[in-house]
């Protein structure tokens, strides 16, 4: 199966998301767990042709015997007592012929190598996905407590002007507690801004093996669309069929239904050609001398099965409430399919409408702030009316970066969410940063 990531070569110089998923592919525990477990799925296959190759066996014995004959109306014994040393050598070669059981293993195996190469897809796409995220977790943090410290500084700028109007008397005092309240407020709020800066840095580790360095930015102005195609529908029929989760439990099913027909097995023949061959060197005997004997055979050898308490059809009511389960396992996933493939697809048309919308809003906000703290440095606005357009300026700055970062993981969630995300999906957004 051709890797997804190997168009992750090289790092760049700087922390971009390229380099970002390089380190990822390098050091994320969980996709080279996904790695083991597809190597271990291979020997399933090779275990499973192994069942229609002939199976060699080879035996040696070195015995000593003691006989003592007690009572015998026989006299050809040469004497009652007798001690001797014998050894016997044998090989057996035994040949499958039908064996009902093997071929629904080899089924089973060849399904759960094709889910096991699904779930390597899967945990590749996903990473993919998981470091997108966690880049653009720490921009979003970055920018939010940049955006707070900002306010911050605006509203201790304020309140101390407010403190000297006070004093002078020429606003209430009711003005200054709002604005003390306010800062406050933002403090608290950057406290919570720099945890979550804290939280997005580690979950970025998690995954890279190293902290973030300086990250690379998003470009000012990037190319904002809706989906293409534009219509839910054919993402989701695109989704039914590539989804990998979805793939994965299909496979899965098919597993449980080749247990079925191997569980099955159990009441049919089977069929075997054995080859023998024994030889018996003893160095004496009751009847006074030894022997070495060489003997061949060649025989087939049908095993029917008749009557195991039960035990083969409760293994088959088993394996069939265990497909069953499977089928439903299946039907759950294609519905959660849908509905995240229709969540990233209206949140990646919410994100493009709102970051132009949110564009206009910041300009207008911030004329709304000039105009209010000239206002107020004349009498014609109170503290309430400024803090009121500062606040207003902050949230839509905040809103506007959240709704560009919003628009780039859902675009990419909605490719994974469709099973085509691949790594020209990430150079793309690479190419957004600056």
């Amino acid at each position: 199966m051709a890797c997804l990531l190997l168009g992750i070569t090289t790092a760049a110089a700087a922390m971009d998301l390229m380099a970002s998923c390089k380190l990822a592919v390098e050091q994320d525990p969980q996709l080279r767990g996904a790695q083991y477990k597809h190597d271990a799925a291979r020997e399933t296959l090779r275990q499973a042709w192994a069942k229609f190759f002939p199976v060699a066996t080879a035996d040696a014995e070195l015995v000593h015997n003691f006989q003592d004959v007690l009572s015998s109306e026989n006299d050809v014994y040469a004497k009652t007592r007798t001690d001797y040393p014998s050894k016997q050598y044998s090989a057996q070669i035994t040949q499958p012929i039908f064996h009902r059981e093997n071929l629904a293993t080899l089924a089973q195996a060849e399904a759960t190598l094709n889910k096991s190469d699904m779930e390597q897809l899967l945990e590749e796409q996903d990473l993919l996905a998981r470091t997108t995220v966690a880049y653009f977790s720490i921009l979003a943090a970055q920018d939010t407590l940049q955006s707070i410290r900002t306010e911050e500084s605006a509203l201790k700028k304020h309140y101390t002007l407010a403190s000297e109007k006070n004093k002078n008397g020429l606003i209430p005092l009711t003005e200054l507690y709002d604005a003390q309240a306010r800062l406050d407020g933002v403090q608290a709020d950057k406290i919570e801004a720099e945890r979550v800066l804290d939280v997005s840095i580690q979950a970025f580790m998690e995954i890279t093996g190293v902290p973030a360095a300086d990250l690379r930015p998003m470009k000012t102005v990037i190319p904002i669309s809706n989906p293409s195609p534009d219509d839910v529908e054919k993402w989701v029929e695109a989704g039914r069929m590539k989804n990998l989760p979805l793939l994965v439990k299909r496979f899965e099913a098919l597993e449980f239904s080749e247990e079925v027909e191997r569980q099955k097995s159990g009441h049919y023949p089977t069929l075997d050609l054995v080859s023998r061959w024994n030889r018996n060197d003893t160095d004496g005997s009751l009847y006074g001398g030894g022997s070495d004997v060489n003997t061949f055979q060649v025989l087939g050898r049908v095993t029917i099965p008749i009557y195991s308490g039960g035990l083969t059809s409760s293994k088959v009511s088993e394996a069939l409430a265990l497909h069953r389960k499977a089928g439903q396992d299946v039907i759950k996933q294609e519905r959660l399919a849908i509905r995240q493939i229709r969540d990233f697809y209206y949140g990646m048309k919410s994100s493009a409408s709102r970051v132009g919308a949110l564009d206009k809003a910041i300009k207008s906000h911030a004329l709304a702030l000039d105009a209010r703290e000239r206002g107020y440095k004349s009498g014609l606005y109170d503290t309430v009316s400024v803090l009121d357009a500062l606040k207003d300026l902050s949230m839509s700055q905040k809103d506007y970066a959240k709704a560009r970062y919003e628009y780039v993981v859902n675009s990419v969630k909605l490719k994974q969410a469709t099973g085509v995300l691949n790594i020209e999906d990430i150079q793309l957004v690479n190419s957004w940063l600056h």
